[in-house]
């Protein structure tokens, strides 16, 4: 009889060589390269929802609130005997067409509701409280009422293309937009359907789409890598112009 053989040792387990790590390490960064772009498109679009639905919500809460005070839309910014300013258009319908139990005026601390804020406002410290900003003819200050008196929605003859509510820049102090786009050119001019110019665009300027305190009373294209802003026209709907879409048609009210 023959001796069995050894039995042969276990065989020991194949590492990966070099290359094979290599090619696992190029293939991830490549996946990594397609990802990370998708999740970033993704989480942007996910706030320009958020974004447009905050400006349908407060569309919503002005004709709530004109069905309320016969028709006529709120001032913009409210002031006392005294001069001084007491509340915004955006406390006042946070307060009474929104929510309750929040202040409608400025003493004892801002109360704005979160609707007022977008999520792609890139001040963030402070954040601010109100990222967009109202008409000034549609929605004037109460301490003038010979030159810019209260406006009714059933006198705005184009409500479906004159912008009531804007994307705006913010003041890098506060981190809030002004309550009236008063540094956007030409929105003070009266709608002639004469007009020549009616199809110029809105001028855009490195004072006006910025986050600075100039800018806060101005649109503000920060969507698309700052090429897009958000409106809220008069009919309530929202749409999304690129630079250079909107028009002084668009701004110019009656």
């Amino acid at each position: 009889m023959h001796p069995a053989p050894p039995p042969a040792p276990p065989a020991r387990p194949r590492a990966f060589t070099l290359i094979e790590l290599l090619t696992v390490i190029a293939i991830i960064g490549v996946l990594a390269g397609i990802l990370i772009p998708v999740v970033g498109k993704v989480r942007e679009s996910a706030r320009v929802a958020q974004g447009v639905s905050n400006l349908r919500q407060i569309g919503a809460a002005v004709h709530l609130y004109a069905a309320q005070n016969r028709d006529l839309l709120p001032y913009g910014t409210e002031y006392n005997e005294g001069g001084a300013a007491v509340t915004d258009w955006a406390l006042r319908l946070s307060a009474g067409y929104i929510a309750s139990g929040l202040r409608a005026d400025y003493g004892g601390g801002v109360q704005r509701h979160p609707i007022f804020t977008d999520p792609l406002a890139r001040i963030t410290n402070p954040a601010g409280t109100l990222h967009f900003s109202a008409h000034p003819r549609l929605f004037p200050r109460s301490d003038q009422p010979a030159t810019n008196p209260p406006m009714r929605i059933g006198q705005l003859r184009r409500p479906a293309e004159l912008v009531m509510v804007m994307d705006a820049g913010q003041d890098p102090a506060n981190g809030n937009s002004l309550a009236r786009a008063i540094n956007v050119p030409g929105i003070n001019t009266v709608y002639n359907p004469a007009s020549s110019t009616l199809d110029d665009p809105v001028a855009i300027t490195a004072n006006n789409n910025s986050d600075t305190t100039f800018g806060a009373g101005s649109i503000r294209y920060r969507l698309r890598n700052d090429s897009a802003a958000k409106l809220l026209f008069a009919d309530g709907h929202v749409a999304i112009f690129a630079r250079g879409e909107i028009r002084n048609r668009h701004i110019q009210a009656e």
